[in-house]
């Protein structure tokens, strides 16, 4: 079985891997029949070697190949990326072959193809993954808060997605600092959030404003743009950079 797990959210890639892989590496008699690469410079000779090595009492043997360069699309001599498809569809039933990649695998890529085509024939997987949209942020917030037997009020949920970057990995991060802060109580109010996270807006409304007084219209672009793919809406920098600019001309 081959499982492509990918996407842009890194976060929730680690923990389908995780899921994925815990259970077969619990499965497993002997630890050599596990194998666990990061895969930057691998090339099609090397990964043909891997994968078709044979499992030693096991039936299976699990190679997880993570952020392969080949499968990235990172530039190879001598066709390797070609090659290494070829080589995939060889893999012997005995390999359980799980490539990770904390990006999204263009469907172009010859080893991507390969992947799709043993899909439709029910001899692969592939799992996608991306940032969740603006609406389900607060959704996933509560869910993470669940995860760990906590329950999240809704105005600590949207005080957290306010003053946080619409990262889970770091929400999760936030939510386990404010499961220690409100301990032994389960439940996370606005109070905690206030109390705990550190409102965010004011450095990026600095990084603006500073921007701006460059003089360097490239600059100002670069960090408008970061906000705004950040989440930022466009009425709360227009708001926050009207009370800033006020503020300024109220002390020259």
């Amino acid at each position: 079985m081959i499982i492509l797990i990918h996407g842009g959210e890194g976060y929730l890639v680690d923990r389908a891997a995780r899921d994925l892989l815990q259970p077969l590496r619990n499965g497993l008699t002997l630890e050599f029949n596990y194998e666990d690469i990061q895969a930057d410079t691998l090339n099609a000779d090397a990964f043909a070697e891997k994968a078709g090595t044979l499992p030693f009492i096991d039936a299976l043997r699990v190679l997880v190949l993570r952020d392969w360069g080949l499968l990235a699309g990172k530039r190879d001599k001598g066709a390797g990326a070609e090659r290494a498809a070829a080589y995939l569809t060889g893999t012997p039933d005995s390999t359980h072959l799980v490539l990770v990649a904390h990006a999204l695998v263009a469907p172009g890529n010859p080893i991507y193809k390969v992947v799709a085509a043993m899909e439709r024939e029910k001899r692969a997987r592939i799992q996608r993954y991306e940032p969740p949209r603006r609406s389900d942020r607060a959704g996933w917030v509560r869910k993470l808060a669940e995860e760990r037997g906590l329950t999240i009020t809704p105005l600590a949920v949207r005080l957290l997605l306010e003053r946080s970057q619409p990262d889970l990995r770091l929400l999760d991060q936030e939510i386990v600092k404010l499961a220690l802060y409100s301990s032994p109580s389960t439940r996370i109010d606005d109070e905690a959030v206030r109390s705990l996270v550190s409102d965010s807006r004011e450095e990026e409304i600095f990084a603006l404003t500073d921007s701006l007084a460059s003089g360097r219209p490239g600059e100002v672009a670069s960090v408008l743009q970061s906000l705004l793919d950040d989440g930022r809406e466009p009425t709360w920098l227009l708001y926050t950079l009207a009370v800033s600019y006020t503020h300024l001309r109220a002390h020259e």
